[in-house]
């Protein structure tokens, strides 16, 4: 489990800590746009791979009894989320500031007119 912790603790600092203007202004002042991506992907695929191995050579602690009936919940489920997530993305929001700023003089739900 110690493994883990730490390869976490190195995945998330290695996400955050390049996230910061000055640290990454600085990176690619140095290595340049293309090398600090480069440089960047193949690291968090690094990280990413010592992290999963990581969680696949953790101890498994089951933290209740699950019968196997209860496999069929989410298959059963996963249609109509799927459906609702659809549904979702495809509708118009009226409250979007892209769609606004895009047809302000056309769309009667804009603030910004």
């Amino acid at each position: 489990m110690t493994e883990f912790l730490a390869a976490l603790a190195v995945f998330l600092c290695s996400h955050s800590i390049p996230a910061m203007p000055q640290v990454r202004a600085g990176l690619v002042r140095l290595l340049g746009e293309r090398l600090y991506l480069a440089v960047y992907a193949a690291t968090s695929l690094l990280i990413l791979a010592w992290l999963i191995g990581a969680a696949r050579r953790a101890p498994f602690m089951p933290l209740w009894d699950v019968s196997a009936s209860a496999y069929w919940a989410p298959l059963l489920a996963m249609p109509a989320a799927i459906f609702l997530l659809v549904s979702g993305l495809l509708a118009a929001n009226s409250g979007s500031s892209t769609r606004c700023r895009r047809n302000c003089r056309r769309d009667r739900y804009c603030r910004s007119r």
